[in-house]
């Protein structure tokens, strides 16, 4: 899932910002039936949820832009053929200005660094990539000089729906693959199903993953009518990802010893969890936007 959602995340800032040149180019090969691998950049060694502290610089170099700096935690990073990468445009306004560009693959100047060894969602590569006197010509320039954070406000409003959708498929699997080892396993002469210590748990996870999935829908119901869907994401997926770690650990806890085998699913659902808990935003910075969006 990973690796396919991240090709496709270029598409909204393509299709919000994009020229048409840069849109015929990339948007025909993404939906083509070969395809290419793509990647969206934000993260740095020193800067996570906070896009206004980036440090990766761009110069304005006559009709090009050079880049410098370093980008961590790129699902794609490094491998993609085409990498939407955000960087400090140093401009004579104090701090510069948030930027967008497009990233090619075998730009002079682009290497990749290390491929991180993650806690899960390990199918997915996530690596990092370094930018040293990287030349680009003005045509890679995605929007407007200082339109990169709304490009990236933008982008999560569209992504987090996405995000909470997978967190949701999670809950589900778990909810239901434990629910199934319960009716099967027998102690004690019932099945666990029939222990009011374990039969709560899966009505707990089955309450927790159809609130979830309600969200999702809700949030992707406003994205389909054009409105402002920025809360609405920052409720299903801050929710989703919190159920999904929620019934997942309850799933292992289900399983017993044999959840935490490696025979059985569930540990793994457990730690593909984890990781949604802090992509595309933390479920503390979910609560942090829904705030903003609560303050008069």
């Amino acid at each position: 899932m990973a690796p396919i959602g991240a090709t496709m995340f270029p598409v909204r800032p393509l299709l919000r910002s994009g020229t048409e040149e840069q849109k015929e180019r990339w948007l025909t090969r993404l939906a083509s039936p070969e395809g290419c691998v793509a990647a969206i950049a934000f993260t740095e060694p020193g800067t996570g949820s906070d896009l206004g502290g980036i440090q990766s610089t761009a110069r304005r170099d006559g009709d090009e832009y050079v880049l410098n700096g370093e980008k961590c935690y790129v699902t794609n990073g490094g491998i993609a053929e085409l990498t939407i990468v955000f960087a400090r445009l140093e401009t004579d306004t104090a701090g510069g200005a948030i930027t967008a560009f497009l990233l090619e693959a075998g730009d002079p100047g682009v290497s990749a660094g290390r491929k991180e060894p993650k806690l899960g969602l390990r199918a997915s590569y996530t690596g990092s990539i370094l930018l040293d006197d990287v030349r680009l010509r003005a045509d890679r320039l995605l929007g407007d000089e200082g339109e990169g954070l709304a490009i990236a406000m933008d982008f999560f409003m569209h992504s987090r729906p996405q995000v909470a959708a997978s967190a949701v498929g999670i809950g589900r699997a778990a909810f239901e693959y434990a629910t199934e080892y319960a009716n099967e396993r027998r102690a004690f002469g019932k099945p666990l199903l029939a222990k009011q210590g374990v039969s709560f748990k899966p009505a707990d996870m089955a309450m927790q993953t159809e609130a979830a999935r309600l969200l999702v829908w809700r949030a992707a119901a406003a994205l389909d009518a054009g409105q402002d869907a920025g809360l609405l994401g920052s409720y299903a997926k801050g929710f989703a990802a919190d159920v999904a770690m929620s019934v997942a650990t309850d799933a292992v806890q289900v399983l017993g010893g044999a959840g935490i085998m490696r025979d059985h699913p569930v540990e793994k659902w457990m730690r593909d969890a984890k990781v949604l808990q802090i992509v595309e935003g933390t479920s503390e910075i979910q609560r942090h936007v829904i705030t903003q969006y609560l303050r008069r």
